[in-house]
């Protein structure tokens, strides 16, 4: 039997220190593991190869093809701040880390879930994926720049707490790039889905925090 903490701040600075705990566990495992079938991080060169195919699917809702035309200048946009993988510390990380998947048992222990995103990865997607969860799950309802980011740092600092390692000054850098390209993950792949039009119309207030990231970093870097 596991809890899951309701989604605050507070429990924001929980999990980031429950990554930095799992992190270092996995960092010492030397393990050969499968490509999962899909997973949360691109770069953006998949990013591009989807594009079309999202465009293409939503291009007679004049709405849903504003949104794709948005989505496209964001994936360039990207494309300009991005730090590649072999640029970055890399290791096993889980790939889906956030509160439904690092609960805990009534004796106090943390139990981590749904290993399914299990990969070799720059370690910094991994907070870069709970970031940009974090924000939109506290803040959907209010634009971007009423973020308290002053928190920022902070949750870096309970990830670095008990991480194998702080971050280096590359993956500070990469933070904010890779935060941002969470949602235009999402909404690229998106005309692949059963309702396309549907599906990134609402994906709109995701998009617009990566749009307000990409135009300040150091929202980010501090």
């Amino acid at each position: 039997m596991h809890t899951q903490a309701e989604q605050t701040l507070s429990s924001s600075f929980w999990l980031f220190q429950a990554m930095g705990t799992l992190h270092r566990v996995l960092a010492a495992l030397d393990l050969s593991v499968p490509r999962p079938l899909v997973a949360t991080y691109a770069p953006p060169s998949s990013l591009r190869r989807w594009l079309p195919g999202t465009q293409a699917a939503v291009k007679d809702d004049p709405e849903a093809a504003s949104i794709a035309q948005l989505l496209g200048d964001l994936i360039r946009r990207l494309e300009k701040q991005w730090l590649p993988a072999s640029h970055l510390p890399q290791q096993l990380i889980h790939g889906d880390v956030r509160l439904s998947n690092v609960c805990q048992i009534p004796e106090g222990k943390i139990v981590y879930l749904d290993f399914g995103f299990l990969a070799y990865r720059p370690r910094i997607h991994d907070l870069a994926y709970s970031l940009a969860f974090m924000m939109y799950t506290l803040h959907r309802h209010l634009s971007p720049e009423r973020f308290p980011w002053q928190h920022i740092p902070r949750l870096v600092e309970a990830y670095e707490f008990e991480a194998p390692s702080r971050l280096t000054e590359e993956e500070r850098r990469a933070l904010v790039a890779y935060t941002a390209a969470v949602p235009l993950y999402a909404a690229a792949l998106d005309g692949f889905s059963l309702r396309p039009v549907g599906q990134l119309q609402g994906r709109l207030p995701f998009l617009r925090l990566s749009e307000w990231l990409l135009a300040h970093p150091e929202a980010i870097l501090g």
